[in-house]
């Protein structure tokens, strides 16, 4: 009899020699015992090198949140055995593997989840722990906190980091810092061919000014030998309507005889309200170096972000001992192709006294609101009074308003979906290009009684393809690479400032544009209510008091 090992397995071979045919089945034996000792050794590297199943992220219960599988497995079967880890763990003791009948668990724990190794019972488990720490260390570097929406947002730069870590099943040879090169993918020809594009830009802007200047020149000189005004271009017209109009369109592109301070030319629908940069580096500092040169005064920016802004508007300084608040939020929810969803403002008059003698009066309200508003008073507020003259007063005339509290004596609701009653309008507009998407966004104020302050329009922009390059703007901008938003902000929109625009291109879809958010505060409110006079119950005399106004947003959002 022969014994031959195949992958674990002994076969027991027997066979019965005649001494005349000896030879020949000798020969026979060992091929036989050849064909099964390669046999064997195939069936080994299978099962000892082909180590590593999947590599998964998942919660103490056992639910999946990341899984790369690196061989052929379906869904259900990563799902249950993901599942299975938890209840195979004991609790008394601490190991950093457990093991089944077909698999090996080998885990670290993240706080509150698990990133969990599923291996081969043949597998090198020092092997297996090596490269254990190497994925934990990986996922650090995408999330900034171990939770599973964080987990989620970042599951795709995951993958393709675990896919550098392990390929086919076999571990590479490959450390965090290779990892983290392979990930990012910068192309030396990429920036080159960003750094032709910016150059290229910059020149056909100092080519546009250079024409522009001749076009001014060529009607001045005009205009002084009495000639008649040349027209340059235009949409099939012979000529322009007069000399006057020529020159005030002149005047609205190109400022006359200035130095130009800015590297784009001046929009021709209202003024501008903030240096137009282009480019960002050395020549934003050789362009803050040259206006303090000429004396300009340069204000230090704040280290705060704009989505940072406080939400509500300081106190007033000087505070009566009758105090009154108008306090107004806004909730706002609108189609990125118009069409507004749903608009709820809610409102309340607070009144606080702080005097006892001061605590029996009246206050006069002036209603100018035509929006369609709900009105509802305080259940201690004689409501026939305020029906009838607008006055807020108790029941009881007998009684005081509270000392030292916040009284809330008349609230307010409007909720409607007619578009002419947005605030403040969002039109976005990207486009595809050949190098991604170019993206214009325009606001309009559609209520110019208001005056909104310390506005924030957020842009969510893609991850991993840099900075936006951004060209026409009105106000400043801040790119946040760890949230991926771009935020526009404007410290004023009023009448005299009522539309602005902001372009600039980035690689990405359509889509990965939305949603936008808004942010501001104002000191006037939205509806047209106010305090106007208070006065004592008995005798009609006026009580001084101090008031603020403020109208904030609880949700401002652009789908």
């Amino acid at each position: 009899s022969l014994l031959l090992a195949s992958g674990g397995d002994f076969v027991n071979c027997s066979c019965f020699l005649s001494s005349s045919s000896s030879d020949r089945c000798g020969r026979a034996i060992v091929n036989v015992e050849s064909l099964y000792f390669l046999h064997s050794l195939t069936r080994l590297k299978s099962t000892l090198f082909m180590v590593l199943l999947a590599a998964a992220v998942c919660t103490k219960a056992g639910k999946a949140i990341v899984s790369r599988q690196f061989v052929e497995m379906t869904r259900t079967r990563i799902e249950g055995l993901l599942a299975a880890f938890p209840k195979l763990m004991n609790t008394g003791k601490q190991h950093t593997f457990v093991e089944t009948d077909s698999v090996r668990y080998v885990y670290q724990p993240l706080e509150k989840l698990y990133m969990v190794l599923i291996t081969t019972k043949n597998s090198n488990i020092l092997e297996d722990l090596e490269t254990l720490r190497l994925f934990s260390r990986v996922i650090p570097e995408y999330c900034r906190v171990l939770e599973e929406s964080e987990i989620s947002e970042h599951c795709f730069d995951l993958i393709f980091a675990f896919d550098e870590i392990v390929a086919l099943g076999y571990r590479e040879n490959v450390n965090l810092a290779q990892i983290r090169t392979f990930t990012e993918m910068d192309s030396h020809e990429e920036k080159v061919f960003r750094a032709v594009r910016e150059t290229q830009e910059r020149e056909a802007k100092a080519e546009m000014r250079r024409k522009a200047k001749e076009l001014q020149q060529a009607r001045r000189d005009a205009e002084r030998s009495g000639k008649k005004v040349p027209a340059f271009g235009g949409f099939g017209s012979a000529g322009m309507t007069s000399v006057s109009s020529g020159s005030i369109i002149t005047d609205t592109i190109v400022e006359p005889e200035k130095p130009k301070i800015t590297p784009a030319p001046v929009r021709p629908s209202g003024p501008s309200k903030a240096l137009k940069l282009g480019a960002k580096g050395k020549e934003v500092d050789n362009f803050v170096d040259k206006l303090k040169s000429e004396g300009e005064t340069i204000m230090p920016t704040s280290g705060k972000r704009g989505s940072d802004v406080s939400k509500a508007l300081p106190p007033p300084v000087n505070v009566e001992s009758v105090h009154l608040r108008v306090e107004e939020k806004i909730s706002l929810t609108c189609g990125r192709d118009g069409g507004l969803q749903n608009m709820e403002v809610l409102g309340m008059v607070t009144l606080r006294v702080t005097d006892d003698k001061n605590g029996r009066i009246r206050l006069v309200i002036n209603n100018n609101d035509s929006k369609g508003l709900q009105l509802q008073t305080h259940p201690n507020v004689d409501k026939k009074l305020f029906t009838s003259d607008s006055i807020i007063g108790l029941k009881n005339p007998e009684k005081s308003f509270p000392l030292n509290n916040d009284v809330g004596v008349l609230k307010w609701r409007l909720q409607t979906t007619d578009e002419s009653l947005i605030p403040l309008t969002i039109n976005c507009w990207p486009s595809e290009s050949g190098t991604g998407c170019d993206v214009n966004i325009e606001y309009e104020l559609q209520e110019e009684s208001l005056e909104l302050n310390d506005v924030v329009i957020s842009i969510p922009v893609p991850s991993g393809v840099g900075a936006p390059v951004i060209g026409d703007l009105d106000g400043e901008y801040k790119h946040d690479s760890r949230r991926n938003i771009l935020e526009w902000c404007l410290p004023v929109i009023d009448a005299n400032n009522k539309t602005g625009s902001l372009e600039f291109s980035i690689a990405g879809q359509p889509n990965d544009f939305f949603p936008i958010n808004v942010s501001f505060v104002s000191k006037r409110n939205y509806c047209d209510i106010q305090v106007t006079k208070a006065t004592h119950v008995d005798g009609d005399s006026s009580v001084r008091f101090s008031s603020e106004t403020s109208f904030v947003v609880d949700k401002y959002e652009i789908l």
